[in-house]
């Protein structure tokens, strides 16, 4: 894995517009690995369309990070 990075991914729900934050790793959804890895778990219980089915972050709840979190500490 070289990079990882948040898009902006918005879904049609009934009438209106839901912004959400995918994690891509390298280029390819989350989701979308995930999927991968679970499909042979979810079509042996006879649910394959069950495997990667994740939601993305709902974009008006994540916060980001403060410096402080990422490594440079604000001394009180």
């Amino acid at each position: 894995m070289e990079r990882i990075e948040f898009r902006t991914v918005e879904e049609q729900l009934g009438a209106g517009v839901l912004a959400t934050l995918v994690p891509y790793l390298d280029g390819v959804p989350l989701p979308e690995l995930v999927r991968k890895a679970e499909l042979p778990f979810a079509r042996r219980e006879g649910n394959p369309d069950l495997a990667g089915s994740y939601a993305g972050l709902p974009g008006e709840e994540v916060r980001w990070p403060r410096r402080h979190d990422l490594g440079d500490p604000a001394l009180s």
